[in-house]
């Protein structure tokens, strides 16, 4: 779960004055951190493994919860159906029905850490100092009535946070970032296994939603744990579909597809079919048509699935066989959903962050080819950071002078496709000079066209592009950036790292180095 950044400051309660003539001293940080580290049994040491229960719309949301001290993992399931979050130890990722991760990006990482290292009890190891944790003391306090000692945390690479211990049981009592952001409390702690003394009901304090400065203060779960246990095995790590690829890497020759431009399109095998495939940047899974998912004689499991495009339905999910590409490049078998409508377009299957997620493809859209490469830290030529909402990557964008967030949308046609109340709060970006209706999953909707003098991305300025704004809800970012404007460029796709590589096609006017 990530946290704004411009919540309300919410503060331990002042300290409270040393009774007079009080003859017992206080215990000393290193004494405070040995009572602590007995107390709670260490739980760092430990791979806990916790259960818990929520209902949304109707369901039945199973959570399972897996702590192996600074690691973190959580997956919420509605049956077979999965979602969730990992944090490794540095950096924090969210996967999809597949539990292919791709990175939360940087801004959550020090946080993640530290929250972590406070409720493992990892700031009382002796090593977290040694390896250049830092930790503060504070005036002692009171909480709810009961004495604590306040402290600050910070692992390296982490971010501050104080911390309270109650005096009586040397547990935690409550956590809080020291910018205020927000603030825990740990209740209802109790032994596990004879070996640790953990928290069972974890509650978060912060204002109401959208009343940044408000001094109401709203008390919500954060998590309400209906077993924890230990386990022998180790923490896994999300692995999502890794591909065989023969050799270094395997290039694939993209289809020509007039009705939809420069959309990269290539032939797939799946069950012994082989139908057009669409590599698409949009999608946050994979997805197969109704018709091809009838010829392989897959069902749907589990539950219902809500999908958004152009409109929005709800289907099924089904898992389909392995899927090759070309000669040389195999997925394992997936969770697909079940559209109703691709067929039509002239492919049956949807190939989103899970093919992109664990390999690194590069589109050449002027050569009409595509490369998939194993996962590599290799430099990029010209890269650009992406950042990632709903497993799907956004893009900054330059337009008319402001930072646009954007979706990487290679199965958009569009070349700049604004959200219409995006463009309606920009008028003057382009001037419409007409209209036109555009489809696509979930129905059609209106599309303004005009040009745009120029786009910046990374490096580069496009001069003299298309643009429009689409009459449909946009569930990721302001409005996307379509193959229309990746036809200009050779892009490599490396989402592991958090970043693209562009290098235009030789002789395009129409794209410079910005100055």
């Amino acid at each position: 779960m990530r946290f704004a950044a411009t919540l309300l400051a919410i503060f331990f309660v002042a300290a409270a004055p040393v009774a007079p003539g009080s003859s017992t001293p206080p215990a000393s940080l290193d004494q405070l951190l040995a009572a602590v580290r007995k107390a709670s049994g260490e739980p760092y040491r430990y791979h806990i493994v916790s259960h818990a229960r929520e209902q949304v719309d109707g369901r039945t949301i199973d959570i399972t919860y897996d702590d192996e001290g600074v690691r973190h993992r959580v997956r919420r399931c509605a049956g077979v159906l999965c979602g969730g979050v990992y944090f490794d130890g540095k950096h924090g990722y969210e996967t999809n029905l597949n539990d292919s991760p791709v990175p939360f990006g940087d801004d959550a990482d020090g946080w993640q850490l530290t929250m972590n290292t406070v409720k493992s009890y990892a700031f009382t190891d002796p090593a977290f100092r040694l390896s250049g944790g830092r930790i503060a003391e504070r005036p002692p306090g009171t909480l709810d009535g009961r004495s604590i000692r306040r402290i600050v945390v910070i692992p390296a690479g982490g971010v501050a946070m104080e911390v309270a211990i109650d005096e009586s049981t040397s547990l935690l009592a409550a956590a809080d970032t020291n910018n205020g952001y927000f603030r825990f409390t740990f209740h209802q702690h109790r032994s596990v296994d004879g070996k640790v003394t953990v928290p069972f009901q974890v509650d978060l304090h912060e204002p109401p939603s959208g009343r940044f400065g408000s001094s109401e203060i709203v008390t919500q779960p954060f998590a309400r744990y209906e077993s924890r246990e230990i386990v022998a095995e180790p923490l896994a790590v999300p692995a999502g579909l890794v591909p065989r690829i023969e050799g270094a890497s395997v290039t694939a020759k993209l289809l020509r597809s007039d009705p939809f431009g420069d959309i990269p399109i290539l032939e797939c095998t799946i069950g012994g079919q082989t139908v057009p495939c669409l590599l698409d940047t949009g999608n946050s899974g994979m997805s197969m048509s109704l018709e091809l998912a009838e010829k392989l004689g897959i069902e749907p499991v589990g539950t219902s699935f809500g999908i958004t495009g152009v409109g929005s339905y709800v289907t099924g999910v089904a898992k389909g066989p392995p899927l090759s590409i070309g000669a040389g490049i195999t997925y394992p078998s997936a969770y697909y959903v079940l559209l109703h409508d691709i067929h039509g377009f002239g492919f049956d299957l949807v190939l989103g962050t899970d093919v992109f997620a664990r390999a690194r493809l590069t589109i050449d859209y002027p050569m009409r080819e595509v490369t998939f490469a194993p996962e590599s830290s290799d430099p990029l030529e010209h890269p650009l950071p992406l950042a990632f909402q709903s497993v799907v990557p956004l893009v900054s964008v330059n337009l008319g002078g402001d930072s646009v967030p954007m979706l990487l949308d290679t199965g958009d046609q569009s070349t700049i496709n604004l959200a219409s109340w995006y463009y309606e709060a920009h008028p003057t970006l382009f001037k419409a000079t007409t209209k036109m209706n555009v489809s696509g999953v979930g129905g059609s909707a209106e599309q303004l066209i005009g040009e745009i003098p120029s786009v910046t991305l990374g490096d580069f300025l496009v001069a003299h592009q298309r643009i429009g704004a689409t009459k449909k809800p946009f569930a990721t970012g302001d409005g996307h950036v379509g193959s229309g404007f990746f036809a200009h460029f050779r892009v490599t796709f490396d989402y592991a790292h958090g970043r693209i590589g562009l290098s235009p096609r030789s002789g395009d006017e129409a794209v410079t180095l910005k100055p």
